[in-house]
């Protein structure tokens, strides 16, 4: 099938007995050929005309018929052992061959799953600014400012689905970059629900890297790229059911040691809260928007698992742990009153922090508003407060309180006290319990001693 959008699919079905080839090839360096066609009952083909010998992609744009040339895709879809540890060589190229991965946005609250296109270059390593499309369907050339800031640096450029093809997006993208095709990423968001390897038959030797993510989840990111600016990491992922050359209970994970060292270690999942003067640890719902750091005002919802009479415009919502509900229905409560941001404290000082969950992830997809889990000693702090402020770092929150956690529950605790200390002692150095004081505490038991 070719690469049309689907509003765009044309509803006549048109034989090869009944077309005849007209007209043009291109000539230029970024497309491949394009070959118009009309009905034989219209016109008669020129003399000397190409003519049609093998079935192509069919589609319309702009009630313009078209046909292209079938193109191989730049997508093996090869299956792969994961890299074996330290082989850098064998790293890299299950990089460029991965034909999907996870797009990490710093601060959002989960990774979006993107598909690359059949066409274009392999995806950009680290993280990039993220920039909407001017226009946003990138049917015409980009904004003069826009081309400006790409040129200067590289980013992620985000564009609709829609109006014209995916090739002739990438095409007015790599356009406005020249020869430095490394300064041009194309993020798709679909028009429609699922995701898809965007086809390119019309721009098969367009150097952008090309990729798409599903419609909600890019909705949402275009709306919050409105409001603050974005950085974003390309993950790819590669999966085999039983690797010979690493030992790993995942069928997916990163294709590269770096990536996977940043998902677990440096990705914004999580920061600090300050309230009355103190700093606290809070951790990034799965589900809900990126927090940004702005001070306001906290009003305390209690259970937060019955509608609240309280004005919560432009607040804080401080929730209780439990009471009957879950996460997902306190976060919707309070954004229903108008809180613009949600945090629900543990009810024991010897809980670990988590990283609130949604399953399936769709069902809090209107959950418009940042999500986030402190401490008791915390939430006691904040309903005692005016104002608080909560904003996002790097650090891989969520896979420290993991580790911390699994200590705590786990069998092979040291015997003796002096033991346990130094354990203890080597795991908050690791995990940074100096910086947050709330992962020494939660490792001692509470216990000044420990």
């Amino acid at each position: 099938s070719g690469p049309v959008e689907r509003q765009h699919r044309c509803p006549m079905r048109i034989t090869m007995q009944t077309i005849l080839a007209l007209a043009t090839l291109a000539t230029t360096a970024w497309a491949a050929p394009i070959v118009y066609f009309r009905p034989k009952e219209l016109e008669p083909a020129p003399e000397g005309s190409p003519q049609l010998e093998a079935p192509g992609n069919w589609f319309s744009v702009n009630n313009e018929m078209k046909l292209l040339p079938e193109v191989m895709s730049k997508l093996t879809f090869e299956v792969r052992d994961h890299a074996a540890p330290g082989d850098v060589e064998a790293e890299e190229a299950l990089r460029k061959n991965a034909h999907w991965g996870r797009l990490y946005v710093e601060g959002w609250p989960a990774s979006m799953q993107y598909l690359r296109g059949h066409f274009g270059e392999h995806l950009p390593v680290g993280s990039l600014p993220l920039v909407a499309a001017e226009p946003l369907d990138l049917c015409s050339a980009l904004s003069e400012e826009l081309v400006a800031k790409i040129n200067a640096k590289p980013h992620i450029v985000v564009a609709k689905r829609g109006t014209c093809t995916f090739g002739t997006k990438a095409t007015h993208l790599a356009e406005s970059v020249g020869d430095n095709a490394s300064l041009a990423t194309l993020l798709l968001v679909n028009n429609e629900p699922g995701n898809q390897h965007a086809p390119g038959p019309d721009a098969h030797e367009v150097q952008a890297s090309v990729a798409m993510v599903a419609e909600w989840e890019g909705d949402a990111l275009l709306e919050e790229m409105n409001a603050s600016s974005y950085e974003a990491t390309f993950v790819p992922i590669n999966c085999i059911e039983s690797s010979e050359t690493k030992q790993t209970q995942s069928l997916c994970e990163p294709a590269v040691a770096s990536d996977a060292k940043y998902v677990e270690n440096d990705r914004v999942d999580g920061g600090t809260l300050t309230v009355s003067g103190e700093t606290f640890e809070y951790l990034l719902a799965e589900f809900g928007r990126p927090f940004r750091g702005i001070e306001r005002k906290v009003v305390d919802v209690g259970d937060g698992c019955l509608p609240t009479k309280e004005d919560l415009t432009g607040a804080i919502a401080i929730a209780r742990r439990g009471g009957g509900c879950q996460f997902l229905e306190k976060a919707w409560r309070a954004q229903e009153a108008g809180a613009a941001e949600v945090l629900i404290s543990n009810r024991d000082s010897t809980d670990a922090l988590v990283r609130a969950g949604c399953h399936p992830r769709w069902a809090a997809r209107n959950v418009t508003v940042p999500v986030g889990l402190v401490s008791l000693a915390a939430g006691s702090k904040l309903r005692s407060a005016k104002t608080a402020s909560v904003t996002p770092s790097h650090g891989g929150h969520g896979a420290a309180w993991a580790a911390l956690e699994k200590y705590a529950n786990g069998d092979a605790k040291p015997r003796s006290k002096k033991a346990q200390l130094k354990k203890i002692d080597a795991l908050s150095a690791e995990r940074h319990g100096a910086v947050y004081p709330e992962r020494r505490a939660f490792l001692g038991g509470g216990k000044d001693e420990l």
